[in-house]
């Protein structure tokens, strides 16, 4: 939203169920957004297009990435450990 006009700017859709958690990447070139839909979305700011996405068995329930941006950590419903996933090309 651009917070002079108060207009929407960008919208980034796809999730068919609540969104969880969400998180920017320290270069602010993508959002991650996981949900309740078990899915975790990548999209890229500039486009608002989505440009990846991970299907999980359980409802995601948080998101992170690490400082460099190299890592996104994830958490899901029921499970008690945190998963990492390598952001490397």
């Amino acid at each position: 939203i651009d917070t002079a006009s108060r207009k929407v700017v960008r919208c980034f859709e796809g999730h068919t169920n609540r969104i969880t958690d969400m998180a920017a990447s320290p270069d602010g070139r993508w959002v991650v957004s996981v949900s309740a839909d078990c899915t975790m979305m990548v999209f890229d700011v500039p486009s608002a297009s989505l440009i990846d996405w991970l299907k999980f068995e359980q409802a995601v329930t948080g998101v992170a990435f690490s400082p460099s941006g190299d890592f996104v950590a994830t958490s899901l419903a029921g499970s008690l450990g945190v998963f990492l996933w390598s952001n490397r090309g």
